[in-house]
């Protein structure tokens, strides 16, 4: 019986290849600010979610929970201090999951 070894040169995965410049900037520069970033998430994300669940999303139960979902996916993260690669983009997604919501709401 042969056994097949293999090195760990050969399985690195080349992670600048696959992910632009800015947001790998974006990726350390938000560690270094994290509690900046979580405090001004909590407040975009309860302000902005708040706004889109009591003016648009009362008349269907399936738009309240999205808001919901998106909303509190993010704000856990934020308390669970979740790597800040997780929590900036949680926050971007909450953030345009209401944006759109408000949008597709009032027309």
């Amino acid at each position: 019986m042969e056994a097949v070894h293999q090195s760990a040169e050969k399985t690195q995965v080349n992670v600048k290849a696959t992910t632009p410049s800015w947001i790998q900037k974006l990726d350390e520069e938000a560690e270094f600010n994290r509690y900046g970033i979580i405090s001004v998430g909590f407040l975009l994300v309860g302000i902005v979610g708040g706004i889109t669940a009591g003016l648009f999303a009362f008349d269907a139960i399936w738009k309240l929970s999205v808001i919901v979902g998106f909303s509190m996916l993010s704000l856990t993260l934020m308390l669970a201090i979740a790597p800040m690669k997780l929590v900036t983009r949680s926050i971007g997604l909450a953030l345009l999951v209401d944006v759109l919501m408000m949008i597709f709401s009032s027309i």
